[in-house]
């Protein structure tokens, strides 16, 4: 998909503080030069920029587990595009989706939250190697206190949590923050109303795999259901409307005190719907999550 970008910048950038300032973009060759008054750093960005289909996926994981949040009063946000995520594959796709925008693994920021209860099953060392080898991340781009722990000793630890916690990555930027987040959202809007399922789907295919949840224990064989959760409601609806247009019938909305993830949902709980799920390729992204998807699947005999 090329994308001539000009067309998905925003009119204002949206500060940490203070009045909205107004976007000065100046072209030069094949670049976009992005200012806004106050800001010290300013972005520079391709004119056009070829987006493939991990890139969508992408921009699914943004929305998931991404920083969208927009504050009120005085302080509206960090200033920062954050991501965090455990699965190196996700980080790697959220990478991969930054480098469309010039930005490489070196220039981010970088910090690591732990479960607790794995504090004595690894070494500090041996964590922050991992994630700096695996990832090629600029170790001097470490965050000053860049471990915290998380959780209560002693309790059940998270499916999904590793030994090796996890991973926010952190660039500060007032501009490309706010460019970042209008582009996202407008390319969303624009497969919904072109109704293109392809696209939508791996937009949800990346939803998923950071704020996904698949009910199912082949030996208990107990609850058979598949969420979105979301607790911003005009991202809510958006992810409804592009699950309807991919072909799902059946979507019941749950609140937060009906379920045990304590958020906003979306929930599917139909076997014609997880076809429609399977043949979509929804739930491929992280394996796990895959392989509980299928376990479901043949339960049914689908599969």
């Amino acid at each position: 998909m090329r994308i001539h970008l000009k067309d998905y910048l925003p009119p204002e950038i949206i500060p940490r503080s203070g009045p909205i300032k107004f976007l000065s973009i100046r072209e030069k060759e094949n670049l976009l030069i992005l200012n806004a008054k106050k800001c010290r750093k300013r972005i520079v960005l391709p004119k056009i920029i070829n987006f493939e289909d991990n890139n969508i996926i992408a921009i699914g994981l943004y929305f998931a587990e991404g920083n969208r949040k927009i504050g009120t009063g005085i302080s509206y946000h960090s200033g920062e595009l954050a991501f965090t995520n455990a699965n190196l594959e996700a980080l790697k796709l959220f990478l991969g989706l930054m480098k469309k925008f010039k930005l490489n693994e070196k220039d981010f920021k970088c910090g690591v939250d732990l479960n607790i209860n794995f504090k004595y099953k690894i070494n500090k060392d041996k964590l922050f190697n991992y994630w700096i080898g695996k990832l090629k991340l600029d170790s001097k781009n470490a965050r000053p206190k860049w471990l915290n722990y998380k959780g209560t000793r002693g309790s059940k630890i998270p499916r999904g949590s590793t030994k090796y916690g996890c991973l926010h990555l952190c660039y500060g930027s007032v501009i490309l923050r706010s460019v970042f987040l209008y582009f996202i959202n407008k390319i969303f809007d624009k497969f919904i109303v072109n109704k293109d399922k392809r696209d939508l789907s791996l937009i949800l295919a990346g939803y998923f795999a950071g704020d996904g949840h698949i009910s199912y224990n082949k030996i208990k064989k107990g609850r058979k259901q598949i969420e979105f959760l979301c607790n911003d409601s005009i991202l809510r609806e958006k992810l409804s409307l592009a699950l309807e247009l991919i072909g799902l019938k059946k979507i019941k909305r749950t609140h937060p005190e009906s379920t045990k993830t304590h958020s906003y949902a979306l929930r599917i709980y139909n076997k014609q719907d997880f076809l429609v799920l399977y043949k979509n390729k929804i739930l491929d992204i992280i394996p796990y999550k895959r392989q509980t998807f299928v376990d479901l699947l043949t339960s049914y005999g689908y599969i």
